[in-house]
This record gives C-alpha cells, sequence and structure tokens, in this order.
C-alpha cells in the first residue's frame, strides 16, 4: 500500500524489457553446440569480449569440429577468427591442425608445373 491507502500496481509489461547479455559460461557452452548458428554466434561474442578465460574452450571447440562429418567450414572459420581476435599463443597448434584438416579434404589438389 502507498500512504495513501491505495495499492501500488506492480509495473506493466512494455514488451520492451532489458535483455540480458549471455556470460562467458553460458557462451563457452553454446560452442559444444549442434546448431552451427549458436556456434557462431558463441564464438563471435567471446573474440569481441576478449576474455582470454575462453582461449581453452575456444580450442576444444576447433578440435571437435575438425572431427565432424560433415564438415562445419562455417563454425570453423569463426572459431578461427575468435581465437585470432584473443591473439593467445596456444591457439597457434590448433588453428594450424584446422586448417591442415581443411585442405586435407578439399578436392583442388595443387597440379604439377607443365613444360613445354
Amino acid at each position: 500500500m502507498i500512504g495513501n491507502g491505495r495499492v501500488q500496481e506492480p509495473p506493466r509489461a512494455t514488451g520492451e524489457e532489458e535483455m540480458t547479455e549471455p556470460s562467458v559460461q553460458e557462451l563457452i557452452g553454446d560452442l559444444a553446440s549442434d546448431d552451427g548458428f549458436r556456434v557462431v554466434e558463441a564464438a563471435g561474442e567471446l573474440g569481441e569480449r576478449g576474455d582470454r578465460v575462453s582461449v581453452e574452450p575456444l580450442i576444444r571447440a576447433l578440435s571437435r569440429l575438425g572431427n565432424q562429418t560433415p564438415p562445419d567450414d562455417h563454425s570453423t572459420a569463426a572459431v578461427i577468427q575468435a581465437l585470432g581476435a584473443l591473439g593467445d599463443p596456444r591457439a597457434g597448434d590448433a588453428v594450424l591442425a584446422a586448417l591442415r584438416r581443411r585442405r586435407g579434404r578439399t578436392s583442388c589438389r595443387r597440379r604439377p608445373a607443365t613444360r613445354w
């Protein structure tokens, strides 16, 4: 009750409630999703936030993505980009391994030079 004897009504929902951003831990959890869109979004957000606690989970996600059949190149690229944004040297070997796996899957092989 308010001092004048009236009952105060709770605020009404306007449809414009404040949305909270997901925590780093929630984003890290999304890296394990089977939904490629969620992985791309989570990786992008983690890279933007710059929190180095996400380096190891991103490396694990990159390894998991490399073992998927069929490969998810969009998610893999997003994770590599996030790792690059973080700039942590621990990611170097994982990124190189992912790129080597990708290169091994392409059908475009380098042809030997033709001599005329």
